[in-house]
């Protein structure tokens, strides 16, 4: 897992998500949705560190991923 790639992917998240997590937990919320982003989907995690800019299939599904798992995890801890 690499910077460059997570904030690629981080770029793609809608910025209300982030006003709303509070700032002791952003880091952790950042860092752990990108390792899920990892594991769960691993062909969008290599094409996102390969491919410059995105493919815009590939922006399409990493978009709708990364915005439903954010928020999803705020409903659970009730952001």
């Amino acid at each position: 897992m690499t910077q460059s790639v997570n904030d690629r992917i981080l770029a793609l998240v809608k910025p209300e998500f982030f006003d709303r997590i509070p700032d002791s937990a952003l880091e952790h919320a950042k860092t752990a949705s990108c390792s899920y982003i990892e594991k769960e989907y691993p062909d969008l995690y290599q094409v996102a560190s390969k491919a410059e800019p995105l493919p815009d299939e590939t922006e399409k599904e990493l978009t709708l991923v990364i915005n439903q798992l954010f928020e999803q995890r705020m409903l659970k801890h009730n952001f």
